[in-house]
């Protein structure tokens, strides 16, 4: 079994008091709670508001006793899936605080609004602590490969696609998991998959970004959408972590993009190609996905932070205390020619310091500020990983 180390266990090995994790479907909380936290229970609440302890079903109230005597007597304990119970029962896991060390995950955005609600007898129990996707930092660092740790570091993937040459063989088994993670995310939301939100996903995997940009493109598919209802979807979507925001050089707005790479692939083939139709895929845009992974890299490696710029073919933005730099990301190699030319667009842009990035071969070094081969990425995400593998890794 294929399975990727991440910064987010020594996190959780090293919990103490009472823990909220959160994060969206499959992102691996649940693997990653039984392989690094430390506890003396462990319960799983089931959709049928039983739980599961080990291999044994229990009541939930009972189940809920029993963590409340593993916390008073000092001991620690995981409820996973807690978006599942029921508020009535709140009162009764509060009474055990400050005892013991308690870590309860959830999915469901609903559920972390009602904790921290002003009426709820959780609120002010709870460091919290959001699990995402795999930092591709980390997905890189051990696969030593930019595509597959772009598809790995979504976890649900690593069972479909063995080796990114799959990806297009096998887009529509990617497809259809897609759709049922989605269809997972909005079922714990407790909300229906609407045609609304399947167009903006569809509009975010064509390379659409903004507001009025997606509504347009819902309405020439006979949607009725103004530009701050898209926008509410956007937020909607940013905040069950199906989408991500990075801000745009030199603006306040954002840029939207679905935060996974096999996420945006498939829902792409179906928007681009229609793949459920049974129609053959064509090129994937695996160009543009390496392009923001290579300059999330880029930003952990400095410190900085990613930003967008959707004028002037700047292919990524890394802000620091030190200014912006443009970078040229190419999946082949850069001659010198294209090199000059690249660093020229970039500083017509108005950026100050311009890089160039190859995952082929090492670019012309005397040409820009900053230029990085692939072995030279490779030990870049290993450095940012050696800082977080100190501890109880699985």
């Amino acid at each position: 079994m294929n399975i990727l180390k991440r910064r987010e266990c020594r996190r959780v090995a090293g919990a103490a008091g009472w823990l909220l994790v959160y994060g969206r479907r499959k992102v691996g909380k649940t693997f990653t709670l039984r392989n690094c936290a430390r506890y003396d229970l462990y319960i799983t609440v089931t959709r049928s508001g039983e739980a599961l302890i080990g291999d044994d079903l229990w009541r939930l109230d009972e189940a809920l006793r029993e963590v409340v005597k593993t916390l008073k007597r000092g001991g620690s304990a995981v409820v996973d899936e807690f978006q599942r119970v029921p508020e009535r029962y709140w009162d009764l896991v509060a009474s055990a605080h400050p005892h013991g060390s308690l870590i309860i995950s959830g999915s469901s955005f609903g559920m972390l609004r009602k904790i921290f609600d002003s009426r709820s007898p959780l609120l002010g129990l709870f460091d919290v602590y959001k699990m995402g996707l795999i930092k591709y930092a980390d997905a890189l660092a051990q696969l030593r490969d930019f595509q597959k740790a772009a598809l790995w570091r979504d976890p649900w993937t690593i069972s479909i696609v063995a080796h990114p040459r799959e990806a297009e063989e096998k887009i529509y088994a990617l497809y259809m998991s897609a759709m049922g993670l989605i269809g997972e995310v909005f079922t714990e939301e407790e909300r229906t998959i609407t045609k609304l939100y399947q167009v903006v996903l569809s509009a975010l995997a064509e390379g659409e970004w903004n507001s009025a940009v997606v509504a347009n493109y819902a309405a020439a598919r006979g949607l009725d959408v103004t530009a701050s209802t898209a926008s509410a979807y956007l937020n909607r979507l940013v905040e069950m972590g199906l989408v991500e925001k990075i801000p745009i050089y030199g603006s306040k707005r954002s840029y939207h993009r679905i935060s996974s790479t096999p996420l945006r692939l498939a829902l792409y083939a179906e928007a681009k190609y229609h793949i459920s139709e049974g129609r053959a895929p064509g090129p994937l845009p695996w160009g543009v996905e390496l392009q923001f992974n290579i300059g999330e890299l880029l930003a952990e490696a400095k410190g900085g932070q990613l930003a967008y710029l959707p004028h002037g073919d700047v292919d990524a933005v890394v802000i620091t205390a030190e200014g912006a730099v443009g970078y040229e990301i190419k999946t082949g190699p850069i001659s010198r020619q294209e090199a000059r030319r690249a660093v020229e667009k970039i500083r017509r842009a108005g950026l100050p310091r311009a890089g160039l990035v190859s995952l082929a071969e090492e670019p012309p070094r005397d040409v820009a500020d900053e230029a990085y081969g692939p072995q030279q990425l490779v030990e870049m995400a290993q450095s940012i990983f050696k800082t977080f593998t100190h501890g109880n890794f699985y």
